[in-house]
């Protein structure tokens, strides 16, 4: 048997220089640099027309928001993220352009929407696109997305602190 003593020193600066690829998709998919480009190239290809389009960043397929699939009880995005989507990991992150945020998604069944790297040309974020601007991709945006949320496994982390700073007052019968 062979061990770690008996490897020549040229045999272990070779395996030390060695770069063996990661094994797994480590970048989510890139993103148009306008938002308004998704509905004019993208939509129209799609086989159906999709009300409330959500892009998965794993994998580019694009689902109805919170729409069940095959007769089930979860929303299409849930669907996807459990089932069909090549991340195998259980968690979701989707692209929302009609309301230009992320929906994140966790193995437990919870989710929460975050701030889309989309900003108008003054730099600020237009929640619910209700400005009607042009919204461009922000590069450094994104980046700390994908390295503050995903790349740290920190999307289920950023979900519960969602959840916290949301203040339920019980609806309308409380008031």
């Amino acid at each position: 048997m062979t061990t770690f003593k008996d490897i020549s020193s040229k045999t272990k600066q070779q395996i030390y220089n060695s770069h063996i690829p990661y094994p797994n998709q480590i970048k989510l998919i890139s993103l148009p640099s306008k938002l308004n480009s998704f509905y004019t190239h993208y939509q129209p290809k799609l086989q159906h027309p999709i009300e409330d389009p959500a892009i998965c960043l794993f994998c580019a397929q694009v689902v109805n928001l919170q729409k069940p699939n095959y007769g089930d009880t979860l929303g299409s995005c849930t669907t996807h993220t459990q089932w069909e989507c090549i991340n195998g990991q259980g968690i979701g992150i989707f692209l929302i352009p009609r309301n230009n945020c992320f929906l994140l998604l966790n193995k437990g069944g919870r989710g929460s929407f975050f701030e889309s790297c989309y900003v108008d040309e003054y730099g600020e974020s237009d929640e619910d696109c209700k400005k009607g601007h042009d919204l461009y991709f922000c590069q450094e945006k994104y980046d700390s997305f994908v390295r503050d949320v995903w790349l740290s496994h920190g999307v289920g982390n950023m979900i519960a602190r969602k959840l916290e700073t949301q203040v339920d007052i019980g609806g309308w019968m409380t008031l």
